[in-house]
């Protein structure tokens, strides 16, 4: 499990818990979980939603700007965004993968040499 802090892209509010193994497009509510179940905290979003539905507890804004992109933060508060749309990913034949077709290319060019 790769579980990771998932915070709004506007106000940093600390949403849920995903796990970047299997978070996919589209977002559905029952890949965010509670960022503290032990004390009762609800899951950031209703069963119901959408994710252009999704709202913050905080600034009651959309959470996300993008539907294929989440905010996560580390145990430093560093913030990086993700790309989690499966489809979009150029995957080597050594694993590794890659955001843009031209970031793979380059990849292959110093791996194959």
């Amino acid at each position: 499990m790769n579980n990771q802090l998932v915070v709004c892209d506007i106000c940093s509010h600390e949403l849920g818990i995903v796990d970047l193994d299997t978070i996919s497009t589209p977002m559905l509510p029952e890949m965010f979980k509670s960022i503290d179940e032990k004390h009762e905290i609800a899951p950031p979003f209703q069963d119901w939603m959408e994710w252009n539905q999704f709202v913050c507890r905080q600034c009651k804004f959309r959470p996300f700007h993008k539907e294929n992109e989440i905010t996560i933060q580390d145990d430093k508060y560093f913030k990086t965004v993700i790309n989690i749309d499966k489809s979009e990913l150029f995957k080597c034949s050594c694993g590794k993968e890659f955001q843009h077709k031209s970031s793979l290319d380059r990849h292959q060019k110093a791996c194959n040499g």
